[in-house]
């Protein structure tokens, strides 16, 4: 193992992974959420690039492996493109953010992807006024195009969570389902 890299605590393992030697907690501005790294986890760094020494990837990485923050909310492919691009700026680094949005928006995502690609309703709003879409019909054809939206699932991990106005809850005969929030 070599030596602490930057001023991330990480290790270079012989494999040329990464190894995590303490833990991160990330606080985004932007969602007004954490996420926290474990110390321990293992990474390939910037998967096929060149690396760089950055918190950015780990919380990045983690979010997409995860696909929610700490408190369970569900988040999409390009909110965790979004959190690597905030990181990357605040480090001086406002090209490779930009760039490195594009590719992890297109390339990655893991859970978060299955979440769905657009669930952030702004950035909805955003592309569908910027299509130029005057009609109710033709405005929710768009939607319906880009919003990725699959089914929810309701199981002992997403007890309390809420989604389309519903919880997740568990029932005395061990099921679990959603009811409408109260």
């Amino acid at each position: 193992m070599a030596a602490i890299v930057g001023t991330i605590n990480q290790s270079i393992l012989d494999n040329g992974h990464y190894l995590l030697n303490e833990r991160i907690v990330y606080y985004s501005p932007r969602y007004m959420k954490t996420i926290t790294v474990s110390k321990g986890r293992d990474s390939d760094g910037a998967t096929g690039a060149f690396d760089v020494v950055s918190c950015g990837w780990w919380v990045h990485d983690e979010l997409c492996k995860k696909g929610c923050w700490d408190d369970g909310t569900k988040l999409s492919n390009w909110q965790c493109s979004q959190v690597l691009q905030d990181i990357l700026e605040s480090e001086g680094r406002r090209l490779q953010g930009l760039y490195w949005f594009w590719f992890t928006l297109a390339l990655g995502g893991g859970e978060a992807r299955k979440n769905g690609m657009f669930r952030v309703a702004s950035t909805l709003l955003l592309i569908v006024t910027l299509s130029g879409c005057s009609t109710l019909e033709a405005t929710s054809d768009i939607l319906d195009i880009l919003y990725d939206d699959p089914e929810a699932v309701c199981d002992s991990e997403s007890v309390g969570l809420q989604w389309k106005g519903e919880t997740c809850l568990k029932y005395s005969d061990g099921t679990y389902r959603w009811s409408a929030t109260k």
